[in-house]
């Protein structure tokens, strides 16, 4: 049975859909980690596991990678950021419950529905067009 493992937290992801969030409409809540309401659902349906972000403004990042909206394959290792919560997906649990490895940080515009990887020592932010993170704000 796969699994998903965050921070001080385990579930068993079971047939069907697991959506993972911070509300009362989430299957897994998790109140820590900054998760919208409904933030990911994780589907198996056989021997096949996808996820998906819940909604447009849910945003999530496979293995680094921003998510679109249709559903994504998971492999035993992949890792999901979700707000600021780091989810690891196990094909099968072990003895013990792994170790979430910390990886690269990402910053998160919910309205745009972008991911933006913040790589290196200094990341720009700002209006200018040079900037890896542009601001669309004229103040």
């Amino acid at each position: 049975m796969p699994w998903l493992t965050t921070e001080g937290a385990s579930r068993e992801i079971g047939e069907g859909e697991t959506v993972v969030g911070s509300g009362e409409q989430a299957d897994w809540r998790l109140e820590a980690g900054d998760l919208a309401v409904r933030h990911f659902v994780v589907r198996r349906a056989g021997g096949v596991t996808t996820v998906r972000p819940c909604g447009v403004d849910d945003v999530i990042a496979l293995n680094g990678t921003q998510a679109g909206a249709h559903p994504v394959e998971l492999h035993d290792g992949d890792t999901i950021d979700a707000g600021s919560a780091r989810f690891l997906y196990s094909a099968e649990r072990s003895g013990a419950y792994p170790a979430v490895a910390v990886g690269p940080a990402h910053l998160m515009d919910s309205r745009a529905g972008i991911a933006y990887l913040l790589e290196g020592a200094t990341v720009g932010i700002g209006r200018d067009r040079l900037n890896a993170v542009v601001v669309r704000d004229p103040t």
